[in-house]
């Protein structure tokens, strides 16, 4: 900095008067005296600054990145698995008794069955003679006439039975037996079984087919609805936070 230079005291000359005038001293001024300081300012970088004149602006960053970690603003899908009740259609089965029109197999015919020795009673009369007593004690002869059974064996032919086409015959088993017989096994068209044995003799033809009103038991398959908990894979939509998109924790 430039000195300033002390400013000069001017002393104008009085003119010459009549009257003498008493001289008046004049103290001249000591020179002013400046004092130079040399100031040095160091300057902060413009950012600190700003932080540093302004504290405010510092906090404001801070909440700023706080916000950016943890207010949920980023989008984000998360798959999880929900279990929910649904009515469902089952399947079932239940018995019911119905008639229905059924063709079977017709056989008409004659079965002849072995005859058999059989052991039968017999009686014959035969007299007998019995001594008594009267009350003298004198004996007397009393004869009287009893019949007196006997066993003897009796041969009883066989068995002939007719097959009707009525009898409604669907199936016929037959086996070798013994003495040259047979056993003849007719099923009927319910499932009944009539064994015939010591056949010696048989007829029976198939005459074709008939149709019968037969009553059975079958199982009828309806559907009802359950309840049933069925669980399956949503895909969820949200907003979470820069640290947990991150950190996969959501």
């Amino acid at each position: 900095m430039a000195k300033e230079k002390p400013p000069k005291t001017q002393i104008r000359k009085q003119p010459a008067t009549g009257v003498r005038q008493s001289k008046t001293r004049v103290r001249a001024q000591p020179p002013t005296k400046v004092i130079q300081r040399t100031v040095i300012v160091r300057e902060k970088p413009e950012a600190a600054k700003r932080v540093g004149s302004t504290p405010w602006i510092g906090i404001g960053g801070a909440i700023a990145v706080l916000l950016l970690l943890f207010l949920p603003i980023f989008p984000a899908q998360k798959i999880v698995d929900k279990t929910e009740t649904v009515m469902v259609p089952v399947t079932k089965e239940r018995q019911e008794t119905v008639t229905v029109d059924e063709d079977i197999k017709t056989y008409t015919g004659y079965l002849e069955e072995q005859g058999a020795s059989v052991t039968k009673t017999g009686y014959s009369p035969e007299t007998r003679t019995v001594i008594r007593y009267d009350a003298w004690n004198n004996p007397y002869y009393y004869t009287y006439t009893e019949n007196v059974p006997y066993t003897y064996n009796e041969t009883v032919p066989g068995k002939q039975t007719t097959i009707d086409a009525v009898a409604e015959i669907v199936e016929i088993g037959q086996a070798r037996g013994p003495n040259d017989t047979w056993t003849i096994t007719l099923t009927a068209h319910d499932g009944t079984q009539v064994v015939y044995r010591d056949v010696v003799k048989y007829d029976l033809t198939k005459t074709g087919r008939a149709t019968v009103k037969v009553t059975k038991t079958v199982n009828t398959p309806y559907t009802t609805q359950e309840p049933q908990e069925v669980t399956k894979q949503e895909t969820l939509k949200l907003s979470v936070s820069l640290l947990s998109l991150i950190l996969k924790n959501y």
